[in-house]
């Protein structure tokens, strides 16, 4: 039987140093009560940074796939809490999510390459 402490330390000795930067990051420009977004399937960003979902999906892929009435949905949540800061899995930026960053001030405040050479976009809100 697995006690949460090893779970959470076995979480924290297998995640990349992109999660990590990426988690650091999140945590010198927020605070704990501001929310953020991850744009894929990339939940770990929420568990490592202590940050909460500015969405109730925490990930919209496959399911936004599936059902795309909760890709509607997601983006209506994002423009009523405007998170502070919006992380984007590699190879997810799309038209949409690249609107509402235009649209909603967002800036590109730094990026990571993961493991397979594609950019982890990071967006903060510019206030």
């Amino acid at each position: 039987m697995y006690s949460c402490q090893v779970y959470a330390n076995r979480a924290v000795e297998n995640h990349s140093d992109a999660v990590m930067e990426v988690c650091q990051f999140i945590a010198s420009n927020t605070t704990g009560e501001e929310k953020i977004s991850v744009y894929g399937n990339w939940d770990i960003i929420y568990v490592m940074s202590q940050r909460l979902s500015a969405s109730k999906y925490s990930y919209q892929y496959p399911i936004g796939s599936v059902a795309p009435d909760i890709m509607d949905e997601y983006f209506n949540e994002l423009e009523m809490s405007l998170p502070k800061i919006i992380v984007i899995e590699s190879g997810r930026m799309d038209e949409r999510m690249k609107n509402f960053i235009n649209e909603k001030n967002y800036e590109e405040a730094r990026y990571q390459k993961d493991t397979d050479g594609k950019k982890i976009l990071v967006y903060k809100l510019i206030e």
